[in-house]
């Protein structure tokens, strides 16, 4: 994920290809609401990441890494 760069329709596309396997295999109800899936836990969600928060998350983990290596292009 850290060396892609989906469109939100594409992210969209594959977040609800995701959840439906994901929540599937957790026997959770389909139309379980968005609220309750990716809100915080302490609003009573399961505090699950949208798919468009892990990209974003791991770009910025490997951005900061190659940033911390000190070679030419880093600085």
């Amino acid at each position: 994920m850290m060396l892609t760069r989906f469109t939100k329709n594409q992210l969209y596309i594959l977040a609800v290809l995701i959840d439906n396997v994901i929540q599937l295999k957790l026997g959770m109800n389909h139309k379980i609401k968005h609220a309750v899936v990716y809100g915080p836990l302490d609003l009573g969600g399961m505090v699950y990441l949208y798919i468009d928060t892990t990209q974003d998350k791991k770009d910025v983990g490997h951005l900061v890494r190659y940033l911390k290596q000190g070679k030419e292009m880093g600085q």
